[in-house]
């Protein structure tokens, strides 16, 4: 069982954790129009009024609708798993840039994303840790001046 403070829901995630400085995503139920889904307001002008730093196993598992998830820039940890299920989403928008090949370890397995859009500055960096070895899943890396 997970100890911390139960936040809110924001948009249509199901519970997210604060556990000491950190918040952590533990389920979503997304539902959308348009099918994609951001944790983050990363393309707001405004500051965010929350930070995710991690994205706990299955959080999202089994969410037949989602096609596009977008994670912002103060990501630092995705668990095995946490797609886990989701047969329509094929692309991860990523603005971190502090993730590494332990914090991504097996985070794809069971999913099927194709695609994850990284900081320009970072894309070299990512390929090497988003490898089918690593992460479970052979993805193609792209910068997110591409989108």
């Amino acid at each position: 069982m997970v100890k911390g403070k139960i936040l809110k829901s924001i948009a249509s995630v199901s519970v997210m954790v604060m556990l000491g400085s950190q918040i952590s995503v533990l389920a979503a139920e997304p539902v959308f129009v348009d099918m994609s889904y951001s944790v983050t307001n990363a393309d707001s002008q405004s500051e965010p009024d929350y930070m995710i730093r991690v994205i706990s196993s299955k959080a999202f598992a089994d969410n037949k609708h989602l096609k596009v998830v977008k994670l912002g820039s103060d990501l630092r940890k995705i668990k095995p798993r946490a797609f886990d299920g989701c047969k329509n989403l094929k692309t991860l928008i990523i603005r971190s840039k502090k993730l590494t090949k332990s914090s991504v370890r097996g985070a794809l397995k069971g999913s099927s994303v194709e695609r994850i859009f990284v900081p320009d500055s970072k894309v070299k960096d990512y390929e090497k840790i988003f490898t089918k070895k690593n992460c479970g899943r052979d993805v193609k890396v792209r910068p997110i001046s591409d989108i």
